[in-house]
C-alpha cells in the first residue's frame, strides 16, 4: 500500500474512533481512551510495515517500506 492510501486509512479510523469515543466517554476517560487508540494504531502501523517488509523480502524485492 502506498503512503497516501495508508494515511487515508489511518485518518478514517482516527475519525471513527473519535466519534465513538465522544459519544461514550468524558473527562479523563477520554484522554486515556485516546492514548489507548493512539497506541493501538501505532502498533497496527508497525505490524503492517513489518508485514510489508517481510513480503518484499520474501518476493526478492528489496525496497524500503514507506518511502
Amino acid at each position: 500500500m502506498d503512503g497516501g492510501a495508508q494515511d487515508a486509512d489511518e485518518d478514517g479510523a482516527d475519525k471513527a474512533a473519535k466519534k465513538a469515543g465522544s459519544m461514550h466517554e468524558t473527562g479523563n476517560e477520554t484522554s486515556e481512551a485516546m492514548q489507548r487508540r493512539r497506541d493501538e494504531r501505532k502498533q497496527i502501523m508497525e505490524e503492517r510495515k513489518a508485514d510489508e517488509k517481510k513480503a518484499a523480502t520474501d518476493s526478492g524485492v528489496e525496497e524500503p517500506v514507506g518511502q
